[in-house]
């Protein structure tokens, strides 16, 4: 006979594609972060050179390269940080704990 209460079953954390697709996000956060912030810094400095400097199309290329990497910073950052249990910005004040939802938020429409 099981001693522990049926209560306490949580099929979710008990499947193993969960729990895969959970314990990859510890790894594959980091990845996007790295990456993405590359792609975006190499973008905007192509962007922003010389002849292409005069191109407004460059120029709103050059914009979204910045605020893509801002949706990174303020977004996967602080996903990954949850999900490693460090302690977030977030959550150290009330105006932390608006702020950045905002800016996640802010910079996702920017676009």
């Amino acid at each position: 006979m099981n001693d522990t209460p049926s209560s306490t079953f949580d099929p979710v954390s008990s499947n193993s594609l969960v729990q895969i697709a959970s314990r990859s996000e510890e790894f594959i956060l980091p990845c996007l972060l790295l990456i993405g912030t590359t792609c975006n810094t190499l973008t905007f400095v192509v962007m922003r050179r010389g002849r292409m400097r005069h191109s407004s199309s460059c120029f709103y290329m050059a914009a979204l390269a910045v605020t893509d990497t801002l949706v990174l910073w303020t977004g996967c950052l602080n996903q990954w940080f949850f999900i490693i249990h460090i302690p977030t910005v977030v959550a150290r004040s009330n105006l932390t704990c608006k702020l950045l939802p905002f800016l996640f938020v802010f910079f996702a429409d920017a676009r």
